[in-house]
């Protein structure tokens, strides 16, 4: 069964990891005391990682299995295919700034690739196509 609490918590997940990456910098520039230097912002980044591959892939393959819809199916994977090579790849290849991009890049390619396949569920008013959060507040 699709559940399109999968898009929504992926479309959050992927805003808070552009959200990190645009203004964590900020912050740590202007409050250095509160972050030691032994504190590696690579944990964040494998942390988010942890939680939005898995739940990126479960919503997009359970909503190219309901839409067949390859153009949707393709830019998350082009998305979580960014963000894994920023992780791994850019800040050694292309520096901090390129880490940035990618990990940019790759979140609003699956956000947008999360609001597609959650907005083509609602079109076409799946009966398998499920709301848990609706759920919840009808009972």
């Amino acid at each position: 069964m699709y559940s399109t609490f999968a898009d929504k918590s992926a479309i959050g997940l992927s805003m808070a990891c552009a959200l990190h990456c645009l203004f964590m910098p900020l912050f740590v520039a202007f409050y250095p005391s509160i972050f030691p230097p032994e504190v590696k912002s690579e944990f964040i980044h494998f942390f988010l990682l942890l939680v939005i591959v898995p739940v990126s892939l479960f919503a997009l393959r359970q909503g190219f299995l309901k839409h067949k819809s390859r153009l949707i199916f393709l830019l998350g994977i082009s998305g979580l295919f960014c963000l894994c090579a920023a992780y791994l790849l850019a800040h050694d290849f292309l520096g901090e700034i390129g880490e940035t991009g990618f990990t940019l890049l790759g979140s609003v390619l699956l956000v947008f690739a999360h609001m597609k396949n959650y907005l083509v569920c609602r079109r076409l008013n799946c009966s398998d196509c499920i709301d848990l959060s609706s759920q919840s507040t009808a009972n």
